[in-house]
């Protein structure tokens, strides 16, 4: 009941006003619209070129389909994004003929300036970072403000009581069930011990040996598992059947990755033949088409698999000279192997295809972050490293061959995919 009156306290709207909830997440990205503001106010005083200006808020404020236009001219021509958006006749004010030489001068003096460290290619290019710097917080401050549009909708206020609803009652069924309040002290005896661990791995030398650290957080929570385990044995015995749904919701995932769906599989060869039947394909060309997409597949595993082995052959011989001259003998970090796909009834060669195929970078956020705080000129020549270095690590990588015939069977792929799926 108490948790009941505090969501009608903020979600609701007198007389239809703004609710609570609303006007409390407003006034935070107000606050963050207004610090962009300022930064675009003094960008502006250093451009010192209202036509420029003008063009790239015209550009964060236009639809998707005219920027994409716009950022596959720049693809098209080799230059900057900036450089495409400034000359476009699709978004107006035009630049006049010596607007458009400035911006270009300060194009070619940003790439002397990345390519060469030279304080006088620096100063040249400074045009062009700040046109950079303000395109970012003109696409900022847009994102910010479309974020605000969306809390001020009606629907927003009824979708988060029906998710705090939603989330709330299991909440409540484990805190009652557990015990809660008995195990806070518990937790905090966990969060002091952690504290202290995370002080003495902070205090210690860089040439630390990282295992060590590892250790010490492999100790910290063998500490506390009993506590944790009690936690768990409480919430399972008085769950009500909570436990059991959670751990039958994790086995119903499992049981999709080793097994698929439960309709079946996909007959694939049924789909070719019908799309052959209805004429919908070439046969002779779709069957060239797979088998082309077949042989890609093959040699770009064995490309990934050569290109492991030749690091993981690197890595050994430079960790086994680095041992062998301290006379000690190599040792997994602890906890290394404990858990593989094969515990789970998974293929292991699936799940590393799966990777591969993913594609994504882990640190990519924190390195963004790390580029907010650089000089953009020095930012720009990491990005451009960053990008020569995806570039050697691709080198020889199998091109995939272009698909036309097969991308008739698209439709019916999908209607089959929804029939097994949804059994």
């Amino acid at each position: 009941m108490v948790m009941s009156g505090v969501l009608d306290l903020f979600l609701a709207q007198p007389f239809g006003a703004r609710s609570l909830a609303q006007r409390v997440f407003g006034m935070a990205l107000n606050d963050g619209i207004r610090t962009f503001q300022k930064s675009i106010d003094a960008l502006v005083a250093k451009i010192d070129d209202k036509v420029f200006c003008e063009k790239l808020k015209a550009f964060c404020d236009a639809d998707e389909e005219k920027k994409n236009a716009i950022r596959n001219e720049a693809v098209a021509d080799g230059v900057d994004l900036i450089v495409a958006v400034l000359k476009t006749e699709h978004i107006s004010p035009e630049l006049a003929p010596e607007q458009v030489e400035k911006a270009f001068n300060a194009y070619v003096a940003w790439n002397n300036a990345v390519e060469n460290v030279d304080d006088e290619m620096k100063f040249g290019a400074q045009l062009f970072a700040y046109l950079k710097q303000l395109l970012k917080m003109y696409t900022r401050q847009r994102d910010k403000s479309q974020m605000l549009s969306v809390i001020e909708e009606p629907v927003t206020l009824h979708l988060f009581r029906d998710l705090f609803t939603i989330f709330y009652e299991p909440l409540i069924r484990v805190y009652k069930s557990a015990n809660v309040y008995s195990s806070v002290t518990d937790f905090a005896a966990f969060a002091d011990d952690m504290f202290r661990v995370l002080e003495s791995a902070q205090r210690q030398d860089v040439s630390a040996d990282p295992n060590q650290t590892v250790q010490a957080f492999i100790d910290l929570c063998a500490r506390h598992q009993d506590n944790f385990y009690k936690f768990v044995h409480e919430v399972h015995i008085h769950d009500n059947g909570l436990f059991s749904q959670l751990m039958g919701w994790l086995e119903g995932i499992l049981q999709f990755l080793r097994h698929g769906p439960r309709g079946g599989k996909l007959d694939m060869n049924a789909l070719f033949q019908g799309a052959v039947d209805m004429s919908q394909i070439d046969k002779a060309k779709a069957i060239s088409e797979i088998d082309a997409l077949v042989k890609w597949q093959e040699d770009r595993k064995k490309w990934h698999q050569d290109k492991t082995r030749q690091k993981m052959a690197i890595e050994h011989s430079s960790s086994s000279s680095a041992l062998a001259a301290n006379d000690q003998v190599p040792t997994p970090p602890p906890g290394a192997n404990t858990f593989r796909p094969s515990d789970f009834g998974l293929h292991e060669a699936d799940v590393a295809e799966l990777q591969q195929n993913g594609g994504f970078d882990s640190d990519s956020d924190s390195e963004e972050e790390e580029e907010e705080n650089l000089d953009p000129i020095e930012g720009e020549r990491r990005r451009r490293a960053k990008a020569q270095d995806r570039l050697r690590r691709s080198a020889g990588e199998p091109v995939k061959p272009q698909v036309v015939e097969l991308k008739a069977l698209r439709e019916g792929f999908l209607a089959m995919l929804r029939m097994v799926l949804a059994d």
